[in-house]
């Protein structure tokens, strides 16, 4: 019987070899494994320092999924499936897609010469996890590039009426798990596209290789899925205060400093006693005299 490639591959990983080893092995003739899927758990190798060695100082859950990933890979390749999800969004009169035509919404940005900067998180409305904003860009160029070039995204904003010369695209997670993406002009929003962010979502999200959406890799690619839907349940739970920034799987919050440090930390220690979530945090403070920094670390 004559095997398939990935057939060969996977049954040739010995018993005496590390998962850093036969990753190492096999991306060395498959740069997608390497410099996509493995990028998201090293951000980067010094080079005296095997691939396989820093692989292999990963924790044994980063490792395992790392793995789990590989072989997916070279089982199903980088074909889309299905979503299990609907992907279609009533918009005023209009159906957008969800998922399938967030790539085109990449491509317009591109198309656009807007390059992915350092994740702002001054822009992350309160009602966002996570969220990014591509600002200054020309309305009237905007639209009709989308009409001659992006038709799958045209139907969404065919009927929207441009009062601001200049524009802001946009895509987020929200605080209810719901990934959207779209435009802003002035005070009108206008989503182009939504979707659940289940786990076989998310995965697909932080593996992504489109440039626009790099930042968003890296600032999320080690927050495990879990570890998300807890910062969902967080996030809604202290809207009240102002969201500094999400680093790996620390919330850091920033407090206008008006009370006395000890009884802000009494008092904060007090609100988070009536979440459920409490006990799978562990909570620090800051005193910066004009602002107080909590951070909140996911055990």
């Amino acid at each position: 019987m004559i095997k398939k490639y990935h057939q060969f591959i996977l049954e040739n990983k010995s018993d005496n070899e590390t998962i850093g080893q036969y990753i190492e092995r096999i991306s060395k003739d498959n740069k997608y494994i390497k410099d996509i899927i493995v990028s998201n758990y090293i951000k980067e190798v010094a080079s005296d320092i095997k691939l396989s060695n820093a692989i292999d100082t990963l924790k044994d859950f980063d490792k395992n999924q790392l793995y789990n990933r590989v072989t997916d890979y070279i089982k199903n390749g980088e074909k889309d499936k299905k979503p299990d999800i609907n992907t279609n969004t009533l918009i005023g009169d209009k159906v957008s897609s969800g998922r399938m035509v967030f790539k085109s919404f990449l491509r317009l940005i591109l198309s656009l010469g807007k390059k992915d900067e350092v994740t702002n998180w001054e822009d992350c409305p309160k009602d966002y996890i996570y969220y990014k904003l591509f600002k200054g860009i020309d309305s009237f160029s905007l639209k009709e590039n989308i009409k001659n070039r992006f038709r799958s995204l045209y139907t969404s904003i065919e009927s929207v009426h441009i009062n601001d010369n200049k524009s802001d695209l946009f895509f987020g997670i929200t605080n209810d798990l719901e990934f959207n993406y779209g435009i802003k002009m002035g005070d009108v929003k206008v989503t182009m596209g939504k979707f659940e962010v289940k786990k076989s979502i998310y995965n697909w999200l932080i593996t992504m290789d489109l440039s626009p959406i790099y930042h968003l890799r890296k600032d999320l690619s080690h927050i495990h899925y879990n570890e998300l839907l807890l910062i969902s349940k967080i996030k809604k739970s202290i809207n009240n205060y102002t969201l500094y920034k999400i680093d790996a799987s620390i919330i850091t919050l920033k407090y206008v400093n008006t009370s006395d440090f000890e009884q802000f930390k009494d008092k904060f220690k007090k609100f988070l006693s009536k979440f459920k979530w409490c006990d799978s945090v562990l909570v620090s403070f800051t005193n910066l005299h004009e602002d107080i920094i909590v951070r909140l670390k996911i055990k």
